[in-house]
């Protein structure tokens, strides 16, 4: 079978088991733009344009890179066979913890059991991870939803038979329990490194993975998860461990394209009772946890693709975000498209220092999406970013919404940020060249696109690049892929070189769909920027159900 004919059959078989697997049935309206239907749909199909996309040169279209698809290495698995009671089986909890008292299991305080079970044969590999047995999570400085108890985390000691197991460690909560949802597995990760290390074309076969520790994943790799591969994460943002990404792509690592893959955390309040909103755990580092984190380094990342994934049920700040607070290390070309984002503490997607994203036809419920600039203007930009036909409903609102923190879902928030920059007075330029000098200006990426003036630089002339932090390039226009170099039309040197304000209106968000709760304002796309018809920037987004759109704040 030639390589395409084999993705081709591989995607459509993805998606037939999606629809099965995921059942939606309500029918939404969708503004139709770059390929996405118009008019009401059912959202299964509308998601599973992410074949179509991919295969009929819609791709193109959009002048985004994707990562190319080929046959893939196939992992070995440890275990592809986790079980379990509650929402990731779709079955309701079935878990007993039998108090701190209890010792039917032979050691006191360790006993649990389930109807379900499934433990004969099970040893001390097997990963258990128990709801509502865990830290109880206190206020914080990022937004806590303070008494919501976390899951508890343990292995399996010994197994009684195979409905009572001994746990190896006692859980922090004492009180006999029941209803519990929990899953068990033996931890994946290594097998799944072992052939991403070894191979840059790599498929999960179909089954129920667990994995408990951090999957990197290095330049010129594309994973991909064959029909029915769900990966079960235990992996809980710790205090103090910053950036503990399920999977990560670090810093300087290039052309990486994941598709078709499902994971599942273990956030399940309000899968478990609708009327619940999911819980956040946002103090000290925890902020920086992601299910795909990205860059979080100091060295540009260019070229993630992400696309055909269902992200559910996350207790870290964001389901993905590609981040960095260092100067000159921005993610350029990410691409996240056909995606399906339910249930965070915060973010379903963040681009955190970002440039030439494609955000586009993702589904996200009660998860925020957009951009979000620490140290703006300095080390960070938003430009060139663009956010098309996503679904972004608010039905309790995110964890962090529920922690007293301001409401709501926002699309790009900090979009129209004013960036002043300091005039340097030791500029040098030379005639006929379009680069010019000065040893204290510390050009940045931040400063393309803004303009310049001085003496022996035309008028109308912009940074074209920031070729380090003592050279520049002049273009004829602004953030333009056909601006044309500009040359001084002189030479000299102690040139005062007067750059402009920032504003980062290049920037997109159209044919966005935002729904709230009933309540004007519970969601909002927010922007800097004049909104309306007539902008460039914010254009044709439908806003239901008492969501607003704020401009100029």
């Amino acid at each position: 079978m030639k390589k395409r004919n084999l993705f081709v059959a591989l995607a459509f078989l993805f998606f037939t088991f999606s629809f099965v697997w995921n059942v939606w049935p309500t029918t939404y309206t969708f503004n139709g733009t770059g390929g996405a239907p118009n008019g009401p749909i059912n959202l299964p199909q509308w998601m599973g344009g992410a074949a179509a996309f991919l295969n009929n040169g819609t791709a193109a279209s959009f002048g985004y890179p994707l990562g190319t698809l080929k046959t893939p290495t196939v992992v070995i698995p440890v275990d592809n066979a986790a079980f379990g009671t509650g929402p990731a089986f779709n079955t309701t909890g079935d878990g007993h913890y039998l108090g701190s008292a209890d010792a039917s299991c032979g050691t006191v305080g360790k006993c649990f059991s389930s109807a379900r079970g499934g433990f004969t044969g099970r040893t001390s590999t097997t990963i258990i991870n128990i709801e509502s047995l865990g830290a109880t999570i206190v206020n914080g400085p990022g937004g806590n939803t303070a008494g919501v108890i976390k899951p508890f985390v343990t292995t399996i000691a010994s197994v009684s038979n195979d409905n009572l197991i001994t746990l190896t460690a006692a859980p922090t909560v004492t009180a006999n329990t029941t209803g519990l949802a929990w899953f068990a597995g033996r931890d994946n990760q290594s097998a799944f490194q072992t052939a991403v290390t070894g191979s840059t074309s790599v498929q999960i076969p179909a089954g129920i993975y667990l994995q408990s520790a951090q999957l990197t994943i290095g330049s010129n790799t594309t994973i991909q998860c064959a029909p029915g591969t769900i990966i079960l994460h235990s992996l809980l943002p710790t205090d103090g461990a910053a950036h503990n990404d399920l999977w990560r792509i670090s810093s300087g690592d290039n052309n990486v394209t994941i598709y078709g893959c499902t994971f599942l955390g273990t956030n399940w309040r309000k899968a478990e009772n609708p009327a619940n909103f999911p819980g956040s755990d946002l103090a000290t580092n925890n902020i920086f946890d992601y299910d795909i984190g990205i860059n979080q380094g100091g060295t540009p990342t260019n070229n993630i693709t992400i696309i055909g994934c269902t992200f559910k049920w996350t207790w870290a700040q964001g389901f993905i975000e590609p981040f960095s607070n260092a100067a000159n290390s921005t993610t350029t070309n990410m691409t996240v498209m056909y995606n399906w984002f339910q249930d965070s503490a915060l973010y379903g997607y963040v681009g955190d220092n970002t440039q030439s994203e494609l955000i586009a036809f993702n589904y996200d419920e009660d998860a925020r999406m957009g951009s979000e600039l620490d140290v703006p203007c300095t080390n960070e930009i938003a430009r060139l970013n663009v956010y098309v036909g996503n679904y972004i409903k608010y039905i309790t609102g995110s964890g962090y919404e529920n922690s007293g923190a301001t409401p709501g879902i926002y699309s790009l928030i900090v979009d129209g940020i004013i960036c002043t920059r300091t005039a340097p007075t030791d500029g040098v330029t030379t005639n006929g060249s379009s680069v010019v000098t000065s040893a204290t200006a510390a050009f940045s990426l931040s400063d393309e696109g803004r303009s310049i003036t001085g003496t022996n630089i035309p008028a109308n002339t912009f940074i074209g690049r920031a070729m380090d932090s003592t050279h520049a390039s002049l273009v004829n226009a602004s953030n333009t892929p056909t601006a044309t170099a500009v040359n001084a039309t002189g030479s000299g040197s102690g040139i005062t070189f007067t750059i402009g304000n920032y504003n980062y209106t290049s920037n997109r968000a159209y044919n966005n769909t935002v729904v709230g709760n009933g309540t004007s304002g519970s969601a909002r796309i927010n922007s800097i920027n004049t909104c309306g018809t007539t902008s460039a920037t914010y254009t044709n987004n439908t806003l239901l159900n008492g969501a607003t759109q704020n401009c100029g704040s």
